[in-house]
């Protein structure tokens, strides 16, 4: 089998002529090029995904002799 007629069974991407559908060779080389340009990105996502990352820090509270003010307002509604 050759090879232009490997990549035109491939050929996601059909040109259409009359209501007939043409498969090409460019279009099965297209199709192959974005997927495998999908399964890079997919990849790397993945990898970034499952990457895990640590960053020691310490965190201090400076404000210790603070108070912590809170302030409940309450409304209540008469009825007339």
């Amino acid at each position: 089998m050759p090879a232009k007629s490997r990549f035109t069974r491939l050929d996601a991407f059909t040109k259409t002529v009359e209501d007939a559908r043409i498969r090409t060779t460019s279009g099965g080389i297209v199709t192959i090029a974005s997927l495998l340009i999908v399964l890079y990105l997919v990849w790397g996502e993945w990898s970034d995904y499952k990457r895990i990352v640590v960053h020691p820090e310490l965190i201090v509270d400076k404000g210790r002799g603070m108070a912590l003010v809170e302030e409940l307002v309450i409304r209540r509604l008469m009825s007339a």
